[in-house]
């Protein structure tokens, strides 16, 4: 267990996914953003067969005040999948997937101010029970985690070319020289693509 809390949490430094604060940055943020109260973090462990365990620090977004937070995360449909495989059967193209590993940790700044509280038992390595640190981007379990998620998948296809669908949020097509080559189904943080035999 202690493992798995220690690989999860090399994940968070890796990310940079908070930041700790002083006590005199604290009483400053506080000062500036008053009623902002911290949201506690907990882990979550998951057997992953015969003593294999794995763990997520997460966000106990129930403690958040959901009034003030937009939430919605489009994701790809039922229909735009079958369409996405409906494109590939009739075009013989290729279809892989793939999951983006650790993709809430990555989905770039937060749009608001997420005070955490580290968990009273097992803190993360080089922290204390209880301690606050400030999130820099939007950790699973926040209230907008998935929607912020959604925005940077939305930035990254954007910044490769690959075009969202008006009609079927979460489904994205690219175009070259000879027309559509490209079609990915998005699901949260899981991808399935089709795509044109050799197209890059």
């Amino acid at each position: 267990m202690d493992a798995a809390m220690k690989t999860e949490w090399s994940k968070w430094t890796e990310f940079g996914a908070c930041k700790k604060l002083s006590p005199k940055e604290l009483k400053e943020l506080l000062r500036r953003i008053p009623g902002v109260r911290p949201v506690g973090a907990r882990w979550a462990l998951t057997s992953k067969g015969q003593n294999v365990m794995e763990a997520s620090l997460v966000v106990q977004g129930c403690q958040e005040e959901k009034s003030q937070i937009r939430a919605d995360a489009p994701t790809g449909s039922r229909g735009a999948l079958y369409l996405t495989l409906a494109a590939a059967a009739q075009k013989d193209w290729d279809v892989s997937s793939c999951d983006a590993m650790t993709a809430y940790l990555q989905s770039g700044n937060i749009e608001r101010l997420l005070l955490l509280r580290m968990p009273a038992n097992n803190p993360p390595p080089g922290t204390q029970p209880g301690e606050i640190a400030m999130a820099t981007g939007a950790i699973y379990g926040a209230r907008d985690a998935g929607r912020q998620r959604y925005l940077h998948a939305q930035k990254i296809f954007a910044e490769h070319g690959l075009v969202e669908s008006k009609l079927e949020e979460g489904l994205y097509y690219f175009y070259d020289e000879g027309g559509l080559s490209v079609v990915v189904h998005s699901h949260v943080d899981d991808f399935l693509i089709a795509q044109r035999n050799n197209s890059t």
